[in-house]
């Protein structure tokens, strides 16, 4: 008998369970309430405390009922039994900075819990994190990228980041476009950063979003000779050309180069003038499709409030010197 699931098994695990998650729990976020998930669906209780374990790579685990675990309680190391479908995560993942590993530590849990109905799988597992400055024994290794625990991060990703919400999450961010990989691993700045924003719209860290897109096969993948060809000028990692008050820090060189490649583009685009619908006196110029609502304020007559730049096209003052009068351009044919 198999004791395995296959990658299309775990697939479809995770993305069942979270679609019949959201329909007990109505949500439209793209952020999986996994949390929720765990307690409300799965029945299991969460519980913060801090890892006395010699292992200082342990931030997750699943109890038996059986097996202890070393806390603290206080200031001393007590090994504790902890009651079956009890997860236990490390306290230092409370901190905001680490939401993406809480919620992902919580996600291997539960994937471990749904592996052992599943496949039979004993259920007391810690859960580990790679240390690539620490030295491990030969078993040590082998139990860290043990298959159970390969399957455990797969069902985990699964839960946090099913293809249903994966592809609204690409019509948001990216305008349903696949991102670009150039040669084995090599992404454009703006592509990263535009993975990052996806990213903590889903919940997640930079890593696993990208690993899951590449488990989804939703890269598009290009050789390196095209993103030597990409738009890169010397100096665009350089902030010397930029004007801002560096008392106030230096810009990192994904900024810089963001800055200076936005320059660019919009040196090639046609720009508008946006006038003030009281007095027509010029505010700002935009690029010829800008849209939305920005909120302006008018130098010389002090208007202040929202404009609809689709709504601003052109501007021109009424004859007798009133108020400037408003039109939308006409749509071509």
């Amino acid at each position: 008998m198999k004791q395995h699931l296959s990658n299309q098994e775990t697939e479809e695990l995770g993305e069942s369970y979270i679609a019949r998650y959201y329909k007990l729990s109505p949500s439209d976020s793209l952020c999986v309430d996994i949390e929720g998930f765990a307690t409300e669906c799965l029945g299991l209780d969460i519980r913060y405390r801090t890892f006395a374990n010699e292992d200082s790579d342990t931030i997750g685990f699943l109890a038996d009922g059986v097996t202890p675990v070393c806390v603290y309680e206080g200031t001393e190391p007590v090994l504790t039994v902890f009651p079956v479908k009890t997860m236990v995560i490390d306290k230092f993942l409370l901190a905001p900075a680490e939401s993406g590993r809480k919620r992902f530590t919580i996600a291997h849990e539960a994937a471990h819990y749904l592996l052992e109905r599943m496949c039979a799988v004993p259920s007391a597992k810690h859960h580990r994190e790679y240390d690539s400055e620490r030295s491990y024994s030969c078993n040590g290794l082998k139990e860290l990228l043990s298959f159970d625990e390969n399957r455990a991060d797969r069902l985990a990703a699964a839960l946090l980041m099913p293809k249903f919400n994966v592809d609204k999450a690409l019509q948001r961010y990216a305008d349903g476009k696949k991102f670009c990989i150039y040669g084995e691993t090599i992404m454009t700045p703006q592509d990263k950063m535009r993975l990052q924003i996806m990213a903590d719209g889903i919940g997640v860290s930079f890593s696993a979003l990208k690993i899951r897109l590449k488990e989804l096969g939703l890269f598009e993948y290009h050789s390196f000779d095209e993103f030597v060809k990409q738009d890169f000028v010397e100096g665009d990692f350089d902030d010397s050309d930029i004007e801002y008050d560096r008392r106030f820090g230096e810009l990192d060189p994904v900024s810089a180069y963001l800055i200076h490649r936005s320059r660019r583009e919009a040196a090639r685009v046609e720009r508008r003038d946006i006038k003030c619908p009281a007095c027509g006196f010029t505010m700002t110029r935009v690029s010829g499709e800008s849209n939305g609502y920005p909120t302006f304020k008018c130098n010389k007559c002090k208007f202040s409030g929202p404009i609809g730049l689709a709504y601003f096209r052109k501007l021109k003052h009424a004859p007798n010197g009133g108020p400037a009068q408003t039109y939308k351009r006409k749509n071509k044919r």
